[in-house]
């Protein structure tokens, strides 16, 4: 469902112009129902450690895990009949099933787990068949669909301190008075929002097109579909972390960062701002500078190899400083 709205004062048009898109909160082609998102994988047959993996790519998402029967007799209906993975595993200690969301089989549905101990073999991992209703431990090295839930509580919002927009928010922005409306409202509009800015009491959703800078006691409340370190329309891409050594004395500059290439480095890698986390008194201001260029050069996934800076082009190095 889609409203445009016009704002009009004695006849005078005001200038804010907005449409949204109200949608479920989750990403394309994954169910909602009050209990979360899903997504069904019915294409592709995984092992039970291949399919945790695509899993946990996501924000905030884990293979499926049942909190009720109410639940359980949801999974036909969204996911249609078949076998499918789920979280459920006794992979640390034999016969302790648990869910890898972290909870324990819901006493209502014990009833509905068959655990083939008669067969034996290493089966620690559990499929759910939605034909027959059953939990069943298969092996895990085993290939089956699978299921990934998102609960419905997940917060959608990665919480970036020292950020802020370049400018004052426009009259423009949409906004709200408290942030849960807010994170709401940018979820539901997701097409459109990017990102919650707080500014003056109140909370604004801000366009991917927004320009976000290093901003001293500011903060921004970032929408992210895929866990850290991943991304894609699917968060199937992984950048593997740069690890800094910020010990004392550890020097860096536009090309090297703590001694790893400054093009391995992007803000999935997260190589900066991890290594200038000391007090901003313990730069001189020269210093100071560079940093929050670096890192606001990260923060908008631009390159840092091909970047230019006058303050840098003799080579100067900054010093990172653990607190």
């Amino acid at each position: 469902m889609s409203i445009s709205c016009r704002f009009f004062l004695v006849g005078v048009l005001l200038p804010f112009n907005f449409t949204q898109t109200y949608t479920n909160p989750c990403l394309p082609g994954w169910q909602y129902t009050n209990e979360g998102c899903y997504y069904i994988e019915v294409n592709t047959m995984t092992t039970w450690n291949e399919a945790l993996a695509i899993c946990r790519s996501y924000w905030m998402t884990d293979l499926l895990y049942l909190e009720s029967k109410y639940e359980m007799e949801l999974m036909p209906v969204i996911a249609g009949f078949g076998a499918f993975w789920t979280g459920l595993n006794d992979r640390s200690q034999e016969s302790l099933f648990q869910w890898t969301a972290g909870s324990t089989l819901d006493p209502s549905l014990k009833t509905y787990f068959l655990d083939d101990k008669v067969k034996g073999g290493l089966k620690d991992c559990v499929s759910f068949n939605t034909r027959t209703g059953f939990l069943t431990d298969n092996d895990c090295a085993m290939k089956n669909f699978f299921i990934c839930k998102r609960n419905r509580t997940a917060d959608f919002f990665e919480e970036k301190p020292g950020y802020g927009l370049e400018q004052s928010p426009p009259y423009s922005y949409e906004q709200r008075s408290d942030l849960t409306s807010a994170k709401d409202a940018c979820q539901s509009t997701k097409s459109q929002c990017a990102a919650v800015v707080p500014s003056e009491g109140l909370f604004y959703l801000v366009p991917g097109s927004a320009k976000i800078v290093p901003k001293a006691s500011s903060m921004v409340y970032s929408r992210t579909e895929c866990s850290p370190g991943y991304s894609g329309s699917k968060c199937e891409i992984w950048t593997k972390p740069v690890k800094c050594d910020c010990n004392s004395g550890i020097k860096t500059s536009a090309q090297q960062v703590c001694g790893a290439p400054a093009s391995a480095c992007d803000a999935a890698a997260g190589c900066l701002p991890s290594c200038s986390d000391a007090k901003e008194s313990e730069f001189d201001e020269a210093d100071l500078t560079i940093i929050k260029l670096l890192e606001n050069r990260l923060f908008n996934n631009e390159d840092l190899a091909s970047w230019d800076h006058p303050d840098n082009s003799q080579g100067e190095f900054i010093k990172y400083k653990q607190p």
